[in-house]
């Protein structure tokens, strides 16, 4: 007959208890990664998105700013404040300079009548969280004859 002694059962139920504080912490870590759908974005920069990178002298350009996760998920809970620009040697109009999200959203376009690169960047204002600001190049070249 098979005898365990007080010491040997000590440590298998020690080492059991151990297993399963492992096995239960690496499925708590592991759920949001195999269950993404339960999990909302949070929103960590601005993302600037334009219909064209390159358009003729007098073309309105779309300007899309989103606000979105650093796995580029936008973050539907964003309404902050944030402030578009463009280089000071421009002389591209915005639509507006200062532009609220909405749902994590905002558009505003632009418009050149000069032929020349133009740099447009969006820093946040305010809201919940600080976000990262963006910018895009957009190129105005002369009409084509």
């Amino acid at each position: 007959m098979l005898r365990i002694s007080r010491r040997d059962s000590m440590r298998t139920a020690t080492a059991v208890t151990y297993l399963f504080c492992l096995v239960l912490f690496a499925v708590y870590s592991g759920v949001p990664w195999v269950f993404p759908f339960g999990t909302r974005p949070q929103a960590t920069s601005l993302r600037l998105i334009v219909d064209k990178t390159q358009v003729t002298v007098g073309e309105t350009v779309r300007v899309r700013i989103l606000a979105i996760s650093d796995e580029g998920r936008p973050d539907p809970t964003r309404d902050d404040l944030v402030e578009v620009s463009v280089n000071p040697e421009s002389r591209a109009e915005l639509s507006q300079t200062r532009v609220s999200l909405s749902r994590g959203r905002a558009e505003i376009t632009l418009i050149d009548d000069y032929e020349e690169p133009v740099v447009v960047t969006t820093t946040w204002i305010s809201g919940h969280s600080t976000l990262r600001g963006d910018s895009t190049l957009i190129r105005v070249l002369g009409r084509s004859s």
